[in-house]
């Protein structure tokens, strides 16, 4: 469950590290950042791997960091908001059996991942 929500944290972290915006509006990157977080986030709530006041505490700490970056809030919430609602239109629309192998996979490479972060930590040492 944690490995879920620290690869996604960490992927949504390391994207607004990389994104270098300067207007208010939101530019291509920025865009496709925000809507990665809200897949991540809802696909998280939907196989239980994510709590929602988790969600909502990921979700104003990169609304805070995109601010800071000259995004205008109402711009992310629009766009996070979209992203959410599409995630979940299309999630509902799936066999329950689809969503449940889907859940099992995001779970099986949450893992991994945490893994190989956790030996990258201990080849640094």
């Amino acid at each position: 469950m944690r490995a879920l929500k620290k690869t996604g944290a960490a992927i949504a972290l390391g994207g607004m590290l990389m994104t270098a915006v300067h207007a208010a509006a939101l530019d291509e990157t920025s865009s496709k950042l925000i809507h990665m977080t809200a897949q991540f986030t809802e696909m998280g709530l939907a196989c239980g791997e994510t709590s929602a006041s988790d969600a909502s505490a990921g979700k104003a700490k990169q609304r805070q960091v995109m601010q800071a970056q000259g995004i205008d809030a109402q711009s992310y919430d629009k766009a996070y908001d979209a992203a959410s609602a599409d995630f979940r239109k299309k999630w509902a629309a799936l066999p329950a059996e689809k969503q449940k192998s889907t859940c099992a996979g995001m779970k099986r490479k949450s893992q991994e991942s945490a893994a190989r972060l956790k030996e990258s930590a201990v080849n640094l040492k």
